[in-house]
């Protein structure tokens, strides 16, 4: 936690007060699970840093040294934060990209372009805590109000955002199941390059017929390139054209297998339609427009990995369910799953699926968490 870097913002005098007010907000809007192990802050003055070290003690507090101190200031500055109560001192020297140039006998759009390439390369990787998309208020209202483990509503890009918070969710040892669509593939692509060890990524449905829209299998690949995990695809058509044939390909032994492997998948990152004949599933032919007729008539209000839910926390099954290769409504329920919702037409999808038991975490825009919250409590 740096001190306010814009000139005039907060009077020197009122720097230390304001920096510790700020940290201290911070710390009471977050659970005790989210709360930092260390903070790093300048040393504002001794009241100040006595106050960060008291106020939480399992936390560790670490002062930053300035770059242009000299021995004598380096150890006074350790000794009085030392006394109120700091565990640790950070000392760096800037160094800007001229420096490094001259240092390497380099000019300097060579070093920027050395930078630049340890970005693209993956050498250099950037990951920002999914609790800085979070209004805790409303968040706290979502968890509260569908029993949900963890909420991030945000006014940024919800994509951006579950991409981000994708990097928690998945832990080292997970097998994580990849859903498809728009808003699957738009986070696929935005997820950072950050390795997750031992991490597995497997295709939650099987595969479909154009290669150019956003599948399955296309997303599956994606994160997990980019999570440097193991990636697992399900080698079967999505939808056969006849209940008959999709009951043999089940049967095959190879699909069976891969099939009753999708049971070892702990996660799930979802998007999901409504249950309307313009939905994705329609576009990319997996149902037809008779076959959305007939789920409506069923009470059918949204799809979730091909698969159609209910306002009444059941899933629907109809002559689809008998076609498709992939997870079923009861495989998809036992899995710890991550719904991205980025927009109001699926408004009551999101509500059944809320109710209906796929959704442990949600990622979604402000509006939209406002409308869900609202009409419970109304």
């Amino acid at each position: 936690m740096f001190n306010p870097n814009l000139p005039g913002a907060v009077a020197p005098e009122q720097t230390g007060a304001f920096v510790c007010d700020c940290i201290i907000r911070l710390l009471a809007s977050l659970t005790p699970s989210e709360r930092p192990e260390f903070l790093k802050v300048a040393y504002n003055g001794p009241d100040h840093m006595a106050a960060l070290a008291a106020h939480e003690p399992t936390m560790v507090v670490d002062v930053l040294g300035g770059a242009g101190s000299m021995h004598r200031d380096t150890f006074e500055l350790i000794r009085q934060s030392e006394r109120q109560g700091a565990r640790l001192a950070l000392f760096g020297r800037k160094i800007n990209q001229a420096e490094i140039a001259k240092r390497l006998n380099l000019s300097r759009p060579t070093v920027i372009t050395y930078l630049r390439l340890a970005r693209e390369r993956q050498i250099v990787g950037v990951k920002i805590a999914g609790v800085h998309f979070r209004v805790n208020d409303l968040a706290d209202a979502l968890c509260e109000t569908y029993g949900l483990q963890s909420a991030l509503e945000t006014t940024y890009q919800v994509c951006e955002a579950a991409a981000q918070f994708l990097l928690d969710f998945a832990a080292p040892g997970d097998t994580l199941a990849v859903n498809w669509g728009q808003t699957v593939s738009f986070v696929s692509e935005q997820v950072p390059w950050w390795p997750v060890q031992w991490l597995v990524v497997r295709q939650l449905i099987g595969y479909l017929a154009n290669p150019l829209l956003p599948t399955c299998e296309s997303c599956t690949t994606q994160i997990a390139r980019r999570l440097s995990a193991q990636c697992i695809h399900l080698n079967a058509p999505a939808v056969c054209s006849d209940v008959g044939l999709a009951a043999q390909l089940r049967a095959e032994p190879i699909i069976a297998q891969q099939l009753d492997r999708l049971l070892d998948c702990n996660k799930a990152i979802h998007s999901l339609s409504p249950c309307t004949f313009d939905t994705h599933v329609v576009q990319f032919n997996l149902a037809t427009e008779a076959d959305i007729s007939d789920y409506r008539a069923k009470g059918a209000v949204g799809i979730i990995a091909g698969r159609f839910i209910d306002t009444e926390d059941a899933p629907v099954l109809g002559d689809l369910d008998r076609r498709m290769i992939g997870a079923d409504q009861t495989i998809l329920r036992v899995m710890e799953g991550l719904l991205v919702v980025p927009g109001r037409p699926k408004l009551e999808a999101t509500r059944a699926a809320l109710h209906g038991g796929y959704v442990d975490h949600v990622v979604i825009d402000t509006a939209r968490a406002e409308e869900l919250t609202r009409e419970r409590a109304g």
